[in-house]
């Protein structure tokens, strides 16, 4: 914690880490931890100048790298939950999450250089610790399409606040999503107050793409319904 001085970490024998064990270390451009199974949370919190990690067995990242404002790369092959983890992220470009199953608490909120994102995740919602108003996806202004590759629930509210920019979403999944009523509302306020209705976050018109078999199902669908010109 706060060693501004160091600038690079290998440490290639450990298997867990700490609670902010390496927060602040401003001068850190590059971690390598390939055997390294846990994780405790924000570990590496306010590392400003880390640009590339590579974590490839962790399992849980909570706030692991929120406010490392010039991360580009991250390969968390490993990582089945996901929370808090990129908040702030400035500049992320590219992350690998093939195996995270979970995802939840502005997990990208403010990774304002996305562009793209394929998750493999089955569910999206928020945590009870975490300041849901902001939304996984929140003020992610460059992102252009997310592709859910086996999402069965997008629980989190104002999931996509601010994502302006965004033009296609895939659900590929065998079965029907559930959302709640907000999920796709651009209120910035907080979830307790009183819901009047969908205020969507898009400025165009995003395609929303299912099965062929699903899409009579999803215009019906109650939650739906008011999307059933995008699909």
């Amino acid at each position: 914690m706060n060693c501004i001085n160091l600038n690079q970490l290998s440490i290639p024998n450990v298997e867990q880490i700490g609670n902010f064990a390496f927060s602040n270390c401003t001068n850190i451009t590059e971690i390598s931890f390939p055997k390294c199974i846990e994780l405790s949370e924000r570990t590496f919190i306010n590392c400003t100048n880390l640009k590339t990690a590579y974590l490839p067995l962790v399992n849980e990242c909570s706030g692991t790298f929120m406010g490392c404002t010039n991360l580009k790369k991250v390969d968390l092959q490993n990582a089945t939950d996901c929370r808090e983890t990129f908040h702030g992220c400035l500049n992320l470009e590219k992350v690998s999450l093939p195996n995270c199953s979970r995802i939840a608490g502005g997990a990208f909120y403010n990774c304002v250089n996305l562009t793209s994102l394929t998750l493999n995740c089955h569910i999206i919602d928020e945590p009870w610790f975490t300041s849901s108003f902001n939304g996984v996806f929140g003020n992610c202004y460059k992102l252009k399409e997310i592709d859910f590759k086996n999402l069965s629930s997008l629980l989190e509210n104002r999931l996509f606040v601010n994502c302006y920019n965004l033009s296609k979403l895939y659900f590929r999944g065998s079965s029907m999503i559930d959302i709640s009523l907000s999920t796709f509302d651009l209120s910035t306020m907080f979830i307790n107050t009183p819901y009047t209705g969908y205020s969507l976050a898009f400025s165009g018109k995003p395609v929303i793409y299912v099965l062929p078999s699903l899409v009579d199902a999803y215009k019906t669908d109650s939650k739906w319904s008011v999307f059933a010109s995008y699909f």
